[in-house]
């Protein structure tokens, strides 16, 4: 079963997420996914549809940064999803980092 198979249907403007490793070695309890996408077609104004908050923050940002945070997300969704059996997107902390679970 390819990856394709088992994600929900992506925005118009991306191509389909990626899993295979791109680094030499394993990392234990890790997981890449990766997503390349057209910023002409992907705005990221797609967000809500696909189950995504946008904060305001980038709802005002420049197309090409909603498009970044958007394929973002996507790629976080899944990669948590085939780590922990559960999909999650992280929030936004003060200084715009991503909030990432605690370990």
């Amino acid at each position: 079963m390819s990856i394709a198979d088992i994600v929900t249907p992506l925005p118009d403007g991306c191509r389909a997420l990626e899993d295979r490793w791109p680094w030499p070695k394993p990392l234990p309890d890790a997981q890449w996914v990766g997503l390349q996408f057209d910023r002409e077609r992907l705005s990221g104004d797609e967000a809500a549809a696909h189950g995504i908050d946008v904060p305001s923050a980038i709802q005002q940002a420049a197309p090409k940064r909603r498009a970044e945070f958007l394929a973002g997300r996507l790629c976080v969704r899944e990669a948590s999803r085939r780590l922990t059996g559960t999909s999650w997107i992280p929030g936004i902390g003060e200084s715009k980092a991503p909030l990432w679970p605690q370990a």
